[in-house]
């Protein structure tokens, strides 16, 4: 879906450019959010918060939820599964990438947040690996997705069967450029081998 607004004013104070949210308290509204959250850049974290939203995916849900609901946490429906020694392994699979993607997300958040509790600024080779670290993580957490709709078989396409939404949003997300391990890995790749990064928002 696209939100289009027409002739709608935004005044200087509303507005925030990408130069001043590279990290650091000397944008204008640390002067009244001086919590160090604020200083961590923009750029090269700002994605973590959306690739959680890939690693929420597969991770059970809260136990007051209908069982009935859309956004239950997805099951494959065959009670000789839970007896298959091959669904026990592709379900440990499954819960490995899991739990790596989410490992490499909060190791980055801990480490963007030290380093803005020191009121300083993450050099552009960090901030490069965050975003690297990112899109790795997502690519995981929807390899995971995929295991688990492939043991779904042809159920997994029903709108009506949780995954099959489950599968679309995660793909949704997985398109975005900053989820793109070729595109953010190359980067980083160039700088790790003495290359010149030209990025004014990093």
């Amino acid at each position: 879906m696209s939100v289009v607004a027409k002739d709608v004013f935004v005044p200087e104070y509303k507005a925030l450019g990408m130069l001043d949210a590279r990290g650091g308290d000397k944008f204008p509204g640390a002067k009244t959010n001086p919590n160090p959250a604020y200083c961590v850049p923009l750029s090269a974290l700002g994605g973590h918060g959306i690739g959680a939203c890939a690693v929420a995916t597969l991770r059970p849900r809260s136990k007051r939820r209908s069982p009935r609901s859309r956004s239950a946490a997805p099951t494959i429906p065959a009670r000789r599964c839970a007896t298959s020694r091959r669904c026990s392994c592709a379900s440990a699979r499954r819960a490995r990438k899991i739990d790596a993607a989410r490992l490499v997300l909060r190791n980055d958040c801990l480490e963007a947040q030290e380093i803005a509790n020191r009121r300083q600024i993450a050099d552009v080779a960090t901030k490069l690996r965050f975003k690297r670290n990112l899109a790795y993580a997502v690519g995981i957490a929807t390899e995971a997705v995929d295991m688990l709709h492939a043991m779904a078989g042809a159920n997994g396409i029903y709108e009506t069967y949780p995954l099959e939404r489950i599968f679309r949003d995660a793909h949704s997300l997985a398109g975005h450029i900053s989820f793109s391990f070729d595109a953010q890995a190359s980067t980083w790749g160039l700088a790790a081998s003495g290359g010149e990064i030209v990025n004014p928002t990093l």
